[in-house]
């Protein structure tokens, strides 16, 4: 009868032993989950950021070429801008 209690208490230990080690790669992958996220996050946000500075750029060159053949609605200035 004790060395069915000794095998149990081991099987026991073993068991919390196994859940410990499940609950750390369990909060490691929901780590890596949310890093991800903030990943993608931060992607989509400098895409965005890029696109605008190109919409941006290219409404300017529109601008000086409309400006160049004189179809803006201004007029260069004393600079030649």
């Amino acid at each position: 009868e004790h060395r069915s209690w000794l095998y149990l208490e081991e099987m026991v230990n073993s068991l919390l032993n196994t859940a410990q080690q499940l609950k750390t790669l369990f909060e490691q992958a929901k780590q890596a989950s949310s890093c991800r996220e903030a990943a993608v996050t931060q992607a989509r946000m400098q895409v965005d950021t890029e696109r605008k500075e190109e919409h941006t750029r290219s409404g300017i060159k529109r601008h000086r070429q409309k400006v160049r053949h004189g179809d803006g609605a201004h007029t260069s200035d004393s600079n030649g801008e």
